[in-house]
């Protein structure tokens, strides 16, 4: 017999091009013990849901794909996710902001990542977190009473990821400064609030030195996929980084 889904599951259906219909149930909490989120694709939302039930019932392990956060359950619907979460120690601190700032240039306000909790050299593969606060300089204004994340600022976290990791293992070479080169494929699935931890995971695709990076990245809120897409990154010239009034 299967599992009973507790009442506040919900199911979010969709129609995906090529893929058919998909659910993502958001906080189905069973037991504190049990994994906690999959990814998974079924023929339909039912029974996607159904083989996940029929897993855990028949003692079997999860669909490749299962991250653990926060002691949920969520099916994100035809989404490969970059890396299982649950492989990684999310507590250990591979790079503090200290050691950000040695790679990257952005301070103060501009600052969007918090610190880096993992890196795979050989995978090509770095996550680290913005922990978003009711400080930040946006939320005053985006929006009054209802403060949201604005998207371009989950792109800029986004950014200075892909741009730590190029500079931390040399991938573009003497390079001072990486800059936005482009952005496709994004995508805002949920909003992001003062008080998230925002999880960002990125992977580089390809990569010319001395001329572009190119990186496929995923953000997490809690189990919730909030955004993803294709970031490229370029050199910036020397003399984009040389004040106007020595430029003159």
């Amino acid at each position: 017999m299967l599992p009973t889904l507790p009442a506040p599951v919900r199911k979010v259906c969709r129609l995906a091009s090529g893929w058919g219909r998909f659910a993502r149930v958001e906080r189905w909490q069973k037991r504190a013990a049990q994994r906690r989120a999959a990814s998974i694709k079924g023929s339909a939302p039912e029974q996607g849901l159904e083989k996940v039930c029929e897993k855990v019932a028949k003692g079997g392990g999860l669909p490749s794909g299962v991250f653990e956060l926060q002691g949920d359950w969520t099916v994100v619907a035809g989404k490969d996710l970059i890396i299982d979460l649950s492989t990684i120690d999310l507590t250990q601190t591979v790079a503090d902001i200290h050691e950000i700032r040695r790679f990257n240039m952005q301070r103060f306000e501009m600052e969007q990542l918090s610190a880096i909790v993992y890196e795979d050299v050989a995978q090509k593969i770095c996550v680290g977190y913005k922990d978003v606060t009711d400080q930040e300089f946006w939320v005053r204004g985006h929006f009054p009473g209802i403060p949201l994340m604005p998207g371009v600022l989950m792109c800029e976290a986004a950014a200075q990821m892909c741009s730590y990791y190029a500079k931390r293992f040399d991938l573009l070479g003497d390079v001072k400064v990486v800059g936005f080169g482009g952005l496709e494929e994004v995508r805002f699935r949920d909003p992001v609030r003062p008080g998230d931890r925002l999880y960002i995971v990125c992977k580089m695709v390809r990569v010319r030195r001395g001329a572009i990076i190119v990186c496929r990245f995923q953000g997490f809120v809690r189990q919730t996929l909030v955004v993803e897409g294709l970031i490229k990154g370029i050199p910036l010239p020397d003399d984009a980084l040389t004040a106007p009034a020595q430029r003159s």
